[in-house]
């Protein structure tokens, strides 16, 4: 599925989903009802040789909005100095396009550029929201990506640049904040500035009388989407009053407001949990929403906005005669390349809503078939074919359709996936031939980006000998995207280990390592390592490193964890870490804190015991502690933490708690800057000691905790407002086989008991 896709076009994928987990059989039998209408008639064919005309005036629009709001403002009150406006600049320009989310990406030095100003004493807020962007964009989020954003934000508040560009870096560090999962009061005291100046960028200028088209892309799409998500009414009241707006963007507004609503009054409960009033209510929002947006669309016809939001409420129960098909059409007609229309359609036409299984795929050979390359039209047949592997899998997992957590968890680690579509020949050779046909446009930037989805559709169509080419093509290196959609600790690695002579032996220890026959694994494993090419080791390194750590504990042996001093066998998630020559762990954190997971499957009935240091902190604070649990990452809630702390809001305490969030209950304890810390689990309850005393006892978590052999381990602490460097030594891991006692062990190494 496309993990790339904006807030705002993700929202269009939303309203099934949310269909679909809550059980909504009302409206779901009436979307394939409005739906399998298309059936019969599809709709028009794609205006594949429609006119640039109406993209290319809105392209201008955008561009002179961004001529005055940046270049002509930095000239105007920017912080200027002879050593750096030049390069600014030219550095505002180049960033145009990726605000403007169009053609050519920022090229790959554009964060050494940026660094370059930077580094020259330049502080104006503009700048630093540009440079925050692309630290963004181009490395991802990071300690110094959040600092910048804070920079330029503390920047507008006393230089007089438009209010709209103020807003821009509010909703950018809004963005930032909600990425790490901010959870000391910062997004609550951002939110009333943000909506601050995105009201009074209506009435500064920022935007002109004719510029309503942009006023739209701003507010349905990116940050400016987020913003309206959050203060729907808010944002709605303010476009109303403003003079200059035009009646069909006043209109277009409503109607993503009550679409908001719709969904605000049903809930995301099963369908057998709403209330009568919620579904009233839901009906009526939905009602308000056709009749405000169907006048936007009479009034201008030649616009996108208000046929493309009507494709989801038509999902939801259409006119007669009426499918998100004709709005769609009526959406493209206006504007070919309008790509929010796209993300809709493919959303309607998923197996779950139309019934016809063959409905994405029509639609990608119809993307495909435009050939208009000059577009990301013919890219949607990637997307829909991405969809449709989504989707297949999500319905083998059990696709929400089970309400009890255990039972879901169950199904989804017993399911048999489907094949992947991309071993279909024809399927293949359709995305293949897209990708390739991007590849070669002139002037396209991006080729590394479509060459990684090669390397992904090849590896999905286990064609590993060609992954390995498209590889080698990638100096051995996937782009983010491609990397998350292989999966694992090492794609490239594993790419190489499957395309190696050996490749076949490779799937067969995978079988066997999940079907927990080690004892076969780990030989084969070794083996296989012996005659394998230099890039795919790494890979047999982690998968043996795991093996025998499991190996360790279903021996009953103390797991050895580093026996080659390196990090083979555990999955860093945040922040940097390195094994010291003692075997000692050691991390610094970035802007989510650090975490770490040993890939090995321990078992739920484990004792997890570290001495924990820290080393430095840059404000004083600090938190660390050991990880237990399934799926171990930021993403993840399968998981508990049981951590020591000293934090400006909490004080000095120590709790367990899921994932790194608030906890049931709190502990205050003197943490020192080194502690023994020894956490327990057993048949679902939980212990923990600090420097030998009892801090938690027999405790059952009020979450459901998933037992069961895919336990694993880990350490970390969150982190949003300071770096820290944290040491875990003497770590000792081990299987219980009944229930625990109190350790014998102490004080950390290094300091007296008790504190």
């Amino acid at each position: 599925m496309n993990r790339t896709l904006s807030r705002a076009r993700h929202r269009y994928a939303i309203v099934g989903v949310v269909l679909v987990l809550a059980g909504c059989d009302a409206y779901y039998d009436a979307a394939r009802a409005a739906i399998g209408a298309e059936r019969a008639a599809a709709g028009a064919p794609l205006p594949a040789t429609a006119s640039n005309a109406v993209a290319e005036k809105d392209t201008a629009l955008e561009n002179a909005w961004f001529e005055r709001n940046f270049l002509q403002a930095y000239r105007r009150v920017g912080r200027h100095n002879a050593k750096w406006d030049a390069a600014v600049e030219s550095f505002l320009r180049e960033s145009a396009p990726s605000l403007m989310r169009i053609p050519p990406d920022a090229t790959r030095d554009a964060q050494g550029r940026a660094k370059t100003i930077l580094d020259a004493g330049c502080d104006d807020p503009m700048m630093l929201y540009f440079a925050a962007r692309t630290w963004l964009l181009q490395g991802g989020p990071s300690r110094e990506t959040s600092e910048l954003f804070e920079r330029a934000v503390a920047g507008m508040h006393d230089t007089p640049y438009p209010r709209a560009v103020a807003r821009l870096a509010a909703s950018g560090l809004r963005a930032d904040y909600e990425r790490r999962a901010e959870g000391t009061g910062k997004r609550a005291a951002l939110d009333p500035i943000e909506l601050r100046w995105f009201k009074e960028s209506l009435t500064d200028g920022s935007y002109a009388p004719d510029e309503d088209v942009v006023l739209a892309d701003h507010l349905l799409v990116g940050t400016g989407n987020e913003l309206f998500e959050r203060n729907d009414a808010a944002v709605d009241a303010a476009v109303q009053s403003a003079p200059w707006t035009d009646p069909w963007l006043r209109l277009v507004i409503t109607g993503e407001r009550n679409i908001e609503e719709a969904w605000n009054s049903r809930g995301t409960q099963y369908g057998d949990k709403v209330k009568g009033e919620e579904w009233k209510g839901m009906e009526e929002s939905l009602a308000a929403a056709r009749k405000a947006l169907t006048e936007s669309w009479k009034l201008r016809p030649d616009r996108p906005e208000a046929a493309t939001a009507m494709i989801n409420v038509a999902m939801a129960g259409g006119a007669r005669g009426e499918t998100p098909r004709l709005w769609f059409d009526r959406a493209v007609g206006a504007r070919f390349d309008y790509m929010l229309a796209y993300d809709a359609l493919k959303d309607a036409l998923r197996a779950r809503w139309s019934g016809d299984p063959g409905a994405l795929l029509a639609f990608a050979r119809e993307c495909a078939a435009t050939r208009r390359f000059d577009t990301a039209v013919p890219l949607e047949a990637f997307w829909a074919v991405e969809q449709m592997e989504w989707d297949a899998a999500d319905e083998a997992r059990g696709g929400g359709r089970i309400e009890d957590p255990e039972e879901a968890r169950r199904v989804a680690e017993a399911a048999v996936l489907p094949p992947s579509a991309y071993k279909s020949p024809d399927v293949y050779e359709l995305i293949s031939t897209v990708l390739e046909r991007y590849r070669r446009n002139p002037g396209n930037d991006g080729w590394r980006r479509y060459a990684s989805y090669q390397a992904y559709v090849n590896y999905k169509a286990e064609r590993y000998e060609d992954a390995r080419k498209e590889l080698d093509n990638l100096s051995g290196q996937l782009e983010p995207d491609a990397r998350e959609w292989v999966g694992g600790t090492l794609p490239e690695a594993r790419i190489y280990a499957l395309a190696s002579p050996l490749g076949s032996e490779v799937k067969h220890v995978e079988e066997l390592y999940r079907a927990g026959k080690l004892g076969e694994a780990v030989p084969l494993l070794a083996k296989a390592r012996a005659g394998a090419p230099p890039q795919a080791q790494p890979y047999f390194d982690q998968r043996l490193a795991a093996g025998r750590i499991e190996a360790d504990l279903a021996a009953g042996r103390v797991a050895t964890l580093f026996p080659t001093k390196t990090l083979a066998g555990w999955t860093p998630q945040q922040g940097t870490w390195r094994v010291e020559s003692d075997g000692s762990l050691v991390a610094t954190s970035d802007a989510h804190g650090h975490l770490i997971a040993a890939d090995a499957h321990a078992g739920s009935n484990l004792e997890v015991a570290a001495d924990i240091e820290i080393v430095s902190t840059s404000n004083g604070q600090f938190q660390a502690g050991v990880i237990l649990g399934r799926d171990i990452s930021m993403e993840s809630q399968d998981w508990l933490s049981f951590r020591v702390k000293n934090t400006a809001h909490e004080g000095r305490v120590v709790y367990f708690s899921r994932h790194f969030y608030k906890p049931a209950q709190v502990v205050p304890y003197t943490v020192g800057l080194k502690c023994r810390v020894v956490v327990q689990s057993w048949g679902g309850h939980l212990w923990a000691y600090v420097d030998g005393k009892p801090m938690v006892s027999d405790y059952v978590p009020e979450w459901q905790m998933t037992p069961g052999s895919y336990t694993q381990f880990g350490f970390g602490g969150y982190l949003d407002d300071n770096t820290t460097v944290v040491r875990y030594s003497n770590i000792r891991v081990r299987r219980l086989t009944a229930a625990p006692t109190p350790p014998r062990e102490g004080a950390a190494a290094g300091k007296p008991a008790g504190r």
